[in-house]
């Protein structure tokens, strides 16, 4: 049969169980929430720049067609 010092930490355990554990839980997640927006957030700024980046170069290559191509679309 368990003494008073078992069924005492028994106890314990239980109420932090009930306790510590579910705002620990809330903790954990908030922070996951947390790191996940801002991976997120940083994700789409590197798809604007990399959307940016890849216009911008075709628009230059656009820009800069060779005078002897140019003349033969005229043609």
């Amino acid at each position: 049969m368990p003494g008073i010092g078992e069924h005492a930490a028994f106890t314990a355990q239980l109420v932090l169980a009930r306790t510590v554990c579910p705002t620990l839980a809330t903790v954990k997640s908030t922070a996951a929430d947390a790191v996940g927006e801002v991976s997120e957030t940083v994700g789409q700024a590197w798809l604007h720049i990399g959307q940016r980046d890849v216009r911008g170069a075709f628009g230059e290559m656009h820009r800069e067609t060779p005078p002897r191509l140019q003349r033969r679309r005229r043609a």
